[in-house]
């Protein structure tokens, strides 16, 4: 048998440290090499996070893809310094203007959802860079696009614009 080298396990051992795990009804965020579970209400009424912890401003990162989400779950407007947001393989028709709440948001994934407009509450939003809505049922672009001036990177791709 052939020994596995160092660094092999080690970067298999980082890549699993950074990643994030989903069960059921729970999302494990990994952050400084410790798993902690955030709770995922699939009904997005209620959830058992604190809003006010101190460890969501920890958070700068986070990933919902593939949850069968309708909507966006409130919790997540609690991540003050959120980056990223990856909502992508869901079932998302809008965003509500609560996004504006995550002032430094620079990514939002949105692939794969049930769009049919471009969502009008990511036209005002201040920090915006890369937005994706591909893979999306957008009929056209019935919105004025001048607004996302800080917009580096518009994914439209895959959608059904004549």
């Amino acid at each position: 048998m052939k020994a596995i080298p160092t660094i092999v396990i080690f970067s298999i051992i980082t890549m699993y440290l950074s990643l994030q795990i989903y069960a059921e009804d729970t999302l494990y965020f990994a952050q400084s090499n410790k798993i902690r579970p955030i709770p995922v209400n699939k009904t997005n009424t209620k959830t058992d996070h604190d809003p006010q912890s101190e460890k969501n401003k920890l958070i700068n990162r986070l990933t919902l893809s593939n949850n069968n989400l309708s909507s966006i779950p409130n919790y997540i407007y609690s991540y003050i310094n959120l980056e990223y947001l990856d909502l992508s393989n869901n079932n998302l028709t809008s965003i509500p203007e609560d996004i504006k709440l995550l002032t430094k948001l620079k990514e939002i994934r949105l692939s794969n959802n049930k769009f049919v407009n471009f969502p009008q509450n990511l036209l005002s939003h201040p920090n915006l860079e890369i937005i994706d809505l591909s893979h999306n049922k957008i009929l056209n672009l019935n919105s004025d696009l001048s607004f996302l001036l800080q917009v580096k990177k518009l994914n439209l791709s895959n959608n059904s614009m004549a």
